[in-house]
């Protein structure tokens, strides 16, 4: 009778895990259709964003080539990315990532290079720290894997945030490509 009991328990506990793993493996299984909703979600948005902003701009966007980046240097512009535009709509991000690549291009450096040896501390903020979302990954995925590059912006500038000096050259030295949120763009 002992045996019979034990044997009854063991099965009763080996069902109960068996019912608490395929519970949690339906939570889990909802999470993440809700989070592949929300990337559709932020892929979609990204696409309306490419859309409005070639509509914005005098010039296509141009297919340059592709640059193999590292981990540690994706990490970097994105980082970047997210500390000079978090917060911006998808646009300005784009367009603050496109100013990297195409400093990257015509520099032919890497981006380490390009967002810590020039003179940054007069262009690109320090890297954010913090979690990077999901539309600043997607926008440097599009910009530097998928050559959605808005042409020829090489600088940006918040003129809030500027030194007088600094803004006067920009308006006096370069030419305006346009102005998204808080940063104008020049070429």
């Amino acid at each position: 009778m002992k045996d019979y009991i034990k044997k009854y328990i063991i099965e009763s506990v080996g069902i109960l895990v068996l019912i608490v793993l395929m519970f949690l493996l339906i939570q889990s299984q909802t999470k993440l259709n809700g989070l592949n909703t929300r990337i559709d979600e932020l892929t979609d948005d990204l696409d309306e964003s490419y859309t409005l902003i070639d509509s914005m701009s005098n010039d296509a966007y141009v297919y340059q080539p592709k640059l193999n980046l590292t981990y540690k240097e994706r990490d970097l512009i994105e980082r970047v990315v997210a500390a000079e535009a978090r917060g911006e709509d998808i646009k300005g991000q784009i367009y603050v990532a496109s100013v990297i690549y195409n400093r990257m291009v015509l520099y032919n450096d890497s981006a380490t290079t390009v967002l810590t040896e020039y003179d940054t501390s007069r262009q690109f903020a320090e890297p954010y720290q913090g979690h990077i979302d999901t539309s600043v990954k997607l926008v440097v995925r599009g910009v530097f894997d998928q050559d959605n590059v808005v042409p020829d912006v090489l600088y940006f500038v918040n003129p809030e945030t500027a030194r007088r000096g600094d803004y006067k050259w920009f308006r006096e030295n370069l030419s305006l490509v346009g102005t998204i949120g808080c940063h104008e763009f020049y070429k």
